[in-house]
Parts: structure tokens; C-alpha cells; sequence
């Protein structure tokens, strides 16, 4: 495979190549994963729901050879950025950050009547502050991916390398910072009916294809539906896989879901390094971190956030005692199926 059709492929970035009248000419092989075979379709209609701000960036780049970048909704509530840049021979290069970021009812931009007018503000503020970072940053991201494929200097290769760590780095870090603001600020999660098992497969489906990583999970035979909010249990789960991926090298992890009688026990468990006992009682306080050769940059974030998501949600989180590895668990209320 040619060095930059690997790099692409390698690539987290839905990436597509549109012509000048907007048919698709190529995708990426993860955007062909979420919308199957495209080509010769039209981006907007297919992709975008014919969305008017897209069309817009689009005519934009066409008419300035400029590049442009804006927010659209493909997937109901998950809102995502997207990038046009001119490419060779009239083309347009389209990449949509899949980082993107969830506003759920309760944290959308028309706030519900029922908050105070502080909490409305704070809201909006978070709104703004999220965007704002998230989009700079996909930017910097999308540009050292393209140099990444381009026939520079070794020593440059490796800078370009360094700055996508660093970058891969302060992504997920920004995402515990805005979710840490969010609790803090006090806006109430939008709690809904969710068929868990369901939702758990199709989670660890594009997880195990974002960390390249194959997670062991057994989806139960019946319908368990619990009460959450779907966004803060993503945040979780990644927060409580992304632990074990970190101190389990041999990436040996599965999920287990456990099913009682008014709710559900939802167990990750990883044949690690195991958790030292002189830490267990202080793991889940806010920026405690252990740092050592697994954990060089932890920032004691992933698991309180964890710990105060799910308490919102009138659950517990824990931890198991297994003879190896680590377990983490946390419940979730299960709802009548009456």
C-alpha cells in the first residue's frame, strides 16, 4: 500500500473526495464502515441530510480556494466538525473529525425553561467554550495527518509524529475537562430508557476499531433496559477502557453485565498489573494519579469523572478483588419491562 493510502487508512478521520459537481469519488474505509459503499453518491444528500451551512462551506471553498470548517448532526444528537479543503485538479477534500462531540437535550443550545437563568448561561458558555476548542484542535490534527503522508525529511516525519501524540494527548484530556465543567456547573444529564445491551455492542463496536483492539463481550439474551443518559455512559465506559488498555499490555479485557432484579452491575475486568491496595480507597478522587511507566501523563480525571457520572445517574462504581488484573464495576437503575 502507498505510504499516504496507509496513513489515510490508519487515520480516525472520516475522509471523503468529492468532484465539482459534489458526487463522492472516494471515502476512507472507516467512513465507508459508517455510510457502506458511496462513491458517485452526492456528499450532501447521502452524507450531510443536505444540510444548508455545509452546502454553504461548500460554495464558499468552491468560489475562494479557501478552506472552511463547520458543525453538522449526521447521527440525531452527536454533533461532529467537519473540514473542506480545495484539492488537486477542482476537487474537494472533506474530513469530519470523529472526536466530534454530544449535546444532549439537556445541554443543547436552546436550554430548558426549568434551569435557572445562571445555570442557562453557564450552559451556553460551555456550548460556546467547546466549540471553540474542539475545532482548532481537529484542524491542527487534520493538517499533521496530511504533512504525516507527505514526502518530507525524516527528522521532520518524526516532529510531525511528536505534535500527533501530543495532539492524540490533549484530545481526550480536553473532552475530561469540558465533562468535569459540566458536572460542576450543575447541568442535570438527560436521562432516558436504553436498551443496554444494545447499546454496549454497538459502543464496543467502534471502539475495538478505533484502538484496534478485539474487546470480549457476550451480549445478554434479553432485553435489559436501564434508565441513563447515553453520552455519560460513552464517557464511562471509555474512561474505564481506556484504564485497562493502559495497564494491560497484553489487552486481554472483557465486559460483563450482570442482571438483578432493580438494576444492573455493568463489570470491566483486564488480566493487568492489578491496582496496588495502599491506592484502592483513593482511586476514584479527583486528580489522583499514580504516575509510573504505564500511566506517564495521568491526570486522575478518567475515574472520578467516571464515579460522579454514574452517581448521577443513581448508580455506585467500584472495584472488584480479583486474584489478578483489575475489576471496575458500576450499576445502573434497570426499569420495569411491564
Amino acid at each position: 500500500m502507498h505510504q499516504s493510502d496507509q496513513s489515510e487508512e490508519n487515520s480516525k478521520t472520516l475522509s471523503f473526495t468529492l468532484d465539482p459537481q459534489g458526487r463522492i469519488l472516494n471515502a476512507n474505509s472507516m467512513a465507508d464502515e459508517l455510510w457502506g459503499k458511496t462513491q458517485g453518491a452526492y456528499f450532501l444528500e447521502t452524507i450531510c441530510n443536505n444540510d444548508s451551512e455545509v452546502a454553504h462551506g461548500i460554495q464558499k471553498v468552491w468560489k475562494t480556494g479557501k478552506s472552511w470548517q463547520g458543525v453538522f448532526f449526521p447521527f440525531d444528537q452527536d454533533g461532529v466538525d467537519i473540514f473542506l479543503f480545495p484539492f488537486e485538479k477542482g476537487k474537494i477534500k472533506v474530513e469530519i473529525s470523529p472526536q466530534g462531540y454530544f449535546t444532549p437535550a439537556s445541554f443543547s443550545s436552546e436550554p430548558r425553561d426549568n434551569l435557572s437563568p445562571l445555570i442557562q448561561e453557564k450552559i451556553k458558555f460551555l456550548l460556546r467554550a467547546s466549540h471553540n476548542l474542539r475545532a482548532p484542535l481537529a484542524s491542527i490534527k487534520s493538517g499533521l495527518d496530511f504533512l504525516q503522508s507527505e514526502d518530507i525529511s525524516a527528522e521532520n516525519k518524526k516532529l510531525v509524529k511528536n505534535l500527533i501524540s501530543e495532539v492524540n494527548f490533549f484530545a481526550p484530556l480536553l473532552e475530561k475537562i469540558l465533562w468535569m465543567s459540566r458536572i460542576d456547573v450543575g447541568v442535570p444529564l438527560s436521562i432516558e430508557p436504553i436498551n443496554l445491551g444494545e447499546f454496549i455492542d454497538n459502543f464496543l463496536q467502534k471502539f475495538n476499531r478505533e484502538n484496534l483492539c478485539e474487546i470480549c463481550y457476550k451480549k445478554p439474551k434479553n432485553k435489559i433496559m436501564v434508565s441513563g443518559e447515553r453520552s455519560a455512559l460513552i464517557e464511562i465506559l471509555q474512561n474505564l477502557l481506556n484504564n485497562s488498555l493502559k495497564f494491560c499490555p497484553e489487552r486481554e479485557i472483557s465486559v460483563l453485565i450482570t442482571d438483578h432484579d432493580d438494576h444492573v452491575v455493568v463489570l470491566v475486568k483486564d488480566c493487568g498489573v492489578g491496582i496496588d491496595p495502599a491506592i484502592r480507597e483513593r482511586i476514584f478522587e479527583r486528580f489522583y494519579s499514580k504516575k509510573d511507566e504505564c500511566n506517564p501523563k495521568g491526570t486522575g480525571l478518567g475515574l472520578s469523572i467516571a464515579k460522579e457520572l454514574t452517581e448521577l445517574q443513581g448508580g455506585k462504581i467500584g472495584l472488584g478483588k480479583p486474584k489478578t488484573g483489575t475489576e471496575v464495576f458500576f450499576t445502573l437503575r434497570k426499569l420495569s419491562q411491564k
